[in-house]
C-alpha cells in the first residue's frame, strides 16, 4: 500500500492600505525624501521601487508525504520574505526592504504492532 502526497502555496502580497492612518513617516513624499534616503531611492529591490510606501510579503512552501505500509516520510520547505512595512519609521528604512526566513525539515515515522495490544509508533 504506497500513498503520497504534495501541497505547495505561493503568493506575493503588497501588504496592508495604510492610506486613512496619520502615519507621516510613512506617506511617499517623506519615504522619498533625497535629502533622508538619498541614492538608495534609485533601488528596486525584489520589484519594489524604494521611495514610496509598500508593505510586501513573498511567501513560498511546499509540504510532501510518502507512505509504503508501516513508514511514513514528510518534508516541508518555506521561504518567506516580509519586508519591514511600517514596523520602523521611514527616515530608518524603507519599508519595502525584505527580511528573508528559509527553513526545511524532515521526519521519519514507522509504526507497527508488538502484539495486538501494544502498538509502537
Amino acid at each position: 500500500n504506497v500513498s503520497y502526497s504534495l501541497i505547495g502555496r505561493i503568493s506575493r502580497s503588497d501588504g496592508p492600505d495604510i492610506s486613512d492612518r496619520d502615519n507621516l513617516w510613512m506617506r511617499d513624499d517623506f519615504v522619498g525624501s533625497e535629502t533622508i534616503h538619498g541614492p538608495i531611492l534609485d533601488l528596486a529591490p525584489w520589484g519594489y521601487q524604494f521611495g514610496e510606501y509598500k508593505a510586501p510579503v513573498d511567501d513560498r512552501m511546499l509540504m510532501g508525504t510518502l507512505s509504503a505500509g508501516d513508514l511514513k516520510l514528510e518534508g516541508y520547505t518555506y521561504y518567506i520574505s516580509g519586508s519591514t512595512g511600517g514596523e520602523y519609521v521611514g527616515d530608518r528604512t524603507q519599508p519595502a526592504d525584505f527580511w528573508p526566513s528559509l527553513a526545511y525539515g524532515v521526519s521519519l515515522d514507522h509504526s507497527s504492532n508488538v502484539t495486538p495490544d501494544i502498538s509502537l509508533c
